[in-house]
């Protein structure tokens, strides 16, 4: 696990070393970059401009997985951002923006996927990029959000949630929903394979 802070957050360990560890933020400006980390991370920043970054190098020694852990964002415009060179696999992860302008990127990598995981923008406007997802929840909550489909969904939930949000699909589902919920929401579809998936505008005058 690698820091990168002006702030540094509080490591507390679990009593085992199969138990979850807490990196705790702070009211500053924090980064932390967890490279080639297994699971069992929670991570909760507060106030600032925080950076979380999940890292995959590619070492022989990892299976490029990440599973069961928490990141909860504080109230500023923070980012979380998967940045893998290899494929990577999140899996039963939670992911909130909480309060602030968020930035939550699991695109960068078309090779990455997020499996039975939770990704939930908060308040504020937020933009949010999937990667391959199955199983999975994208929420953008309150605010004008941006929800980016950029990578083949299967089985997948992706609200806008309440404000006036554009959801944008670029990439193929199977058998998902896409919800633009509360709010005059705007709809980009230049996917043509939607297989078994709805799409629904929800109240508001939806384009």
């Amino acid at each position: 696990i690698k820091f990168a802070s002006s702030m540094s957050f509080t490591t507390i360990p679990g009593a085992t070393s199969d138990d979850q560890v807490t990196y705790r933020g702070t009211e500053g400006i924090d980064a932390i970059a967890f490279a080639n980390t297994t699971g069992n991370q929670y991570v909760e920043s507060f106030g600032g401009v925080d950076t979380v970054t999940l890292l995959n190098s590619g070492s022989a020694h990892y299976a490029g997985l990440l599973s069961n852990s928490s990141f909860k964002l504080g109230t500023g415009a923070d980012t979380l951002q998967s940045t893998s060179t290899t494929a990577s696999t999140y899996s039963s992860i939670f992911v909130n923006g909480n309060a602030g302008v968020d930035t939550l990127n699991f695109g960068a990598n078309a090779a990455d996927a997020v499996i039975g995981s939770t990704v939930m923008g908060g308040a504020d406007a937020d933009t949010i990029t999937t990667s391959t997802a199955n199983i999975s929840k994208f929420n953008g909550n309150k605010g004008a959000d941006t929800l980016n489909i950029s990578r083949a969904a299967t089985n997948a939930s992706v609200f806008g949630g309440q404000g006036t949000d554009t959801l944008n699909i670029t990439a193929g589902m199977t058998g998902s929903l896409v919800n633009g919920d509360n709010g005059d929401d705007r709809f980009t579809a230049t996917a043509n394979n939607l297989t078994t998936t709805s799409v629904k505008g929800g109240a508001g005058t939806d384009i």
